[in-house]
């Protein structure tokens, strides 16, 4: 008993985000959130199901932490890493910068790396990655 609780705890703290902005892991992945983003210690993993699996597994993303950074999610359950003394307003419009789609999100300039094959774009005020 005292394992499970020990291994259930450690599980929480490795879940948990420091900031109430920033969207924590679900404790489940699955059809309904295959491809969703979350912050785990300001490192970006998402959720991956496979084929026909009812259940799905986490691949790591982006660790926004080495690069000083921290992670913030989306509403659309994207991962983007910010600069912590980035300010923004919510409704400010997306940009592109270097390449990368840039957007507020809860409360700070966060970015996602547009990868190859992809490109910035702004469309209705909300920079994403599309393909070329």
């Amino acid at each position: 008993m005292r394992i499970e609780v020990r291994w259930a705890l450690a599980a929480l703290l490795l879940l948990g985000c420091d900031d109430d902005s920033a969207a924590t892991a679900p404790n489940r992945c699955d059809a309904e959130t295959n491809g969703w983003q979350y912050c785990v210690d300001d490192a970006i993993q998402y959720c991956h199901v496979g084929g026909d699996q009812a259940d799905g597994h986490f691949h790591p993303g982006r660790n926004c932490a080495v690069d000083g950074l921290v992670c913030r999610v989306s509403d659309e359950q994207l991962g983007y890493c910010a600069e912590p003394a980035a300010t923004c307003s919510a409704g400010e419009p997306g940009r592109c910068v270097d390449g990368d789609a840039t957007n507020c999100v809860g409360g700070l300039w966060g970015s996602r790396r547009c990868v190859v094959g992809t490109e910035c774009r702004v469309e209705d005020g909300w920079a994403t990655c599309v393909q070329r």
